[in-house]
């Protein structure tokens, strides 16, 4: 019985050096994997980094192409509001001159209600993501505001005609 006992004893130190030599080995097979675990590591992180910055970059494209629609909104509303106001006999046109694409984007420009029930003049994106309205203040009720400009041209031809009572957005 002390043979076997003797053997096992020998088998367990046996076992134990080649797990002691393959923990410190420093052989190709160690070395590679010690490579592809950091490898594999490094590519999720910078994965993991990409994704955020993507998103941010996403988030500041969106507040600028809303930021320039509020602007273009408000220059196509006051010069609707002017000429309005001044306006007295006849027929008034004024031109406006528009960026094109906005974000590298292409927007329109219509007057509708707002979801205040204010009319307002509403520009917003091709695809319908972004959406920001203007309010027409100063304007009667009675007059009527129509029409739908795309911004591929860059020109607003703004009419107010006071015999018909009508405001007109065409391209220009």
């Amino acid at each position: 019985m002390s043979g076997i006992l003797e053997q096992t004893i020998k088998n367990d130190n046996v076992i134990d050096k080649k797990i002691k030599t393959f923990a410190s080995n420093r052989s190709a097979v160690s070395i590679m994997l010690n490579y592809i675990i950091v490898f594999s590591i490094s590519i999720i992180l910078f994965g993991i980094v990409i994704l955020l910055y993507g998103n941010h970059i996403g988030a500041m494209v969106g507040n600028y192409q809303q930021a320039q629609y509020t602007q273009v909104g408000s220059m196509v509303a006051d010069s609707i509001v002017g000429l309005y106001l001044t306006g007295t006999m006849g027929e008034y046109s004024k031109m406006i001159d528009l960026p094109t694409p906005i974000s590298g984007q292409g927007y329109r420009i219509n007057v509708t209600d707002d979801f205040l029930g204010q009319r307002s003049v509403k520009v917003y994106s091709n695809d319908g993501k972004t959406v920001v309205y203007a309010p027409l203040n100063n304007i009667d009720k009675s007059v009527t505001v129509e029409g739908m400009v795309y911004s591929s041209s860059g020109l607003v031809k703004i009419t107010y005609n006071n015999s018909l009572n009508s405001i007109v957005l065409e391209q220009g």
